[in-house]
């Protein structure tokens, strides 16, 4: 079972550090710039589903990383931060971010590499809100493509062109997958 999330998660960090290297080709303005309908502005989400995808390693049992750790001090200063609109995570720059991304997708790796309990219960929010583990995880992988989504969607919106980060996409760039039989696309 943990080879196939290993998929899953390969495909993540591929899809976000895809969505990077489009996003330093942005502005300061154009990665800051408000956006409708998105969690935020590009730096804003990129920072949100990276933070959050830490967070939720670490409530499967992962290590708790300084960066989480930080924003975990910052929301506790916020009754219910998740529903709060002053609360907000610390922001760090691109390069922070495929740093982060790049931790992230050796410490899955290290994750799946042994079997775990996917009905374990998990505390989420602060100790506030608990789920089984396959949730998580489950909701790892979905909330990582939301976001991501968001992202490319105020792309298009700036004129830019987004990056194929479909699983398709991936298995694609990383040669896992293949045309056959003479077709080309």
């Amino acid at each position: 079972m943990n080879e196939s999330l290993l998929y899953f998660a390969r495909h993540n960090a591929w899809a976000s550090k895809t969505l990077l290297e489009v996003c330093r080709t942005l502005t300061p303005d154009q990665l800051t710039a408000p956006a409708a309908a998105t969690y935020g502005t590009i730096i804003e989400t990129f920072n949100h589903f990276v933070t959050a995808e830490g967070a939720f390693l670490r409530s499967l049992g992962g290590p708790l990383t300084p960066w989480v750790s930080a924003a975990e001090r910052e929301l506790e200063k916020y009754p219910e931060p998740w529903s709060n609109d002053e609360a907000s995570e610390p922001v760090v720059g691109l390069d922070d971010l495929a740093d982060r991304v790049d931790e992230l997708e050796g410490l899955w790796q290290s994750f799946f590499a042994v079997e775990f309990d996917v009905e374990r219960v998990c505390l989420l929010d602060l100790g506030t809100y608990e789920c089984p583990a396959g949730i998580v995880i489950a909701q790892v992988f979905h909330h990582g493509s939301v976001h991501r989504e968001q992202i490319c969607a105020i792309l298009t919106g700036l004129g830019v062109e987004v990056p194929d980060i479909q699983p398709w996409g991936f298995a694609d760039a990383t040669g896992v997958s293949r045309f056959v039989g003479g077709r080309t696309s």
